[in-house]
């Protein structure tokens, strides 16, 4: 599937996305939802880790290439890690990538609740 930026998504009753160019619609869908929506979420240690279908392109490139609309995001680290694929399987391989990761990074820095977006030098794939 290739971006039109006209459009944002739903998920039709195989999972596939499909494009809603109606904004009233889309943000219906998207707020009734959320169990199709989700692909995982996960706790490893402080460290909460969720995947879900976004319904947005967040590639922000150029009409013709290939739409990201999944995402992971690890909350509890900083900053804060992201990781977008563009199907629901390589969000399902993703994720587990990420869960490996922070099982492997148990030590990995905690967000300081006072001071969320301070910068840091540690490597995660997300």
């Amino acid at each position: 599937m290739t971006k039109d930026p006209e459009y944002k998504f739903t998920l039709n009753d195989a999972g596939e996305p499909v494009p809603e160019p109606d904004i009233i619609k889309w943000s219906e869908w998207m707020g009734s939802h959320d169990a199709e929506r989700l692909v995982k979420q996960e706790k490893v240690g402080k460290l909460k880790i969720s995947t879900v279908f976004h319904g947005m392109d967040m590639t922000n490139t150029l009409v013709g290439r290939p739409v990201q609309l999944w995402e992971t995001v690890v909350f509890g680290t900083k900053p804060l890690r992201t990781r977008r694929w563009r199907s629901r399987a390589d969000a399902e391989r993703g994720h587990a990538e990420v869960v490996k990761w922070a099982n492997e990074h148990s030590d990995a820095p905690v967000v300081n609740e006072s001071h969320p977006n301070e910068p840091s030098s540690d490597t995660a794939p997300a």
